[in-house]
């Protein structure tokens, strides 16, 4: 977990009751939903209680600042990456057959484009904030995809690639996956169909996985 549990940030440190659960999750909706239309330099406080029907004083009994409330966002996606990439790589860890691969690399490459498209305003504050936020945002950024990258390197292992091979090689296969769900709105909106960028990145994929002669 990103944070610490869910408990207000008073000195009793209380756990919310249903009540304030709702509240909490209102605050954290207000707060992507204002992320989505103004960016991280355009977040206030004040600005996301009045959008949850709430005060500032409510916001920060569950949060410190903005930030904490990104980092409770960030478990969210970080539960997504784990449920619709991770997941996925783990389960072809072993060597898939030809059949097999290409429904791996279709259900990664569609994994990376949902994630992606859900989470697109937040992942772009970790690509951007980053380098100026506190240690647990950049621990994010640097961890993560490690689950992914692991993973795809024991794939292209079982499929004849060595150490020296495998590991770079995987790095650039995520990156190019994660580079072009980032930038899908772009292809879209010059006549890329969605199915077809994700089956071009399946295509990648594959190719890019089978043994070098």
């Amino acid at each position: 977990m990103l944070t610490d549990g869910v408990e207000t940030t008073d000195d009793e440190r209380r756990v919310p009751g249903t009540r304030g659960q709702l509240t909490r999750q209102k605050l954290l909706d207000q707060t992507r939903n204002l992320l989505d239309q103004n960016g991280f330099r355009g977040l206030r406080v004040a600005d996301i209680a009045r959008e949850a029907g709430t005060s500032p004083a409510t916001f920060y009994q569950y949060f410190g600042d903005i930030e904490d409330a990104l980092l409770a966002l960030l478990e969210q996606l970080v539960a997504d990456v784990d449920t619709q990439l991770h997941a996925v790589a783990e389960r072809y860890r072993a060597t898939p057959s030809a059949e097999e691969l290409e429904s791996f690399a279709n259900e990664l490459s569609a994994g990376f484009v949902e994630v992606w498209a859900k989470h697109r305003s937040l992942i772009r504050v970790v690509e951007l904030q980053a380098g100026e936020a506190e240690a647990r945002l950049k621990d994010v950024r640097r961890t993560l995809l490690n689950g992914v990258n692991d993973s795809l390197e024991a794939i292209l292992a079982s499929f004849g690639r060595t150490a020296d091979e495998a590991r770079p090689a995987s790095f650039v296969l995520v990156a190019m996956l994660a580079n072009v769900a980032a930038h899908q709105e772009g292809m879209i909106s010059a006549g890329v169909e969605r199915d077809a960028l994700i089956s071009a990145m399946a295509d990648q994929l594959v190719s890019a996985m089978k043994v070098k002669a």
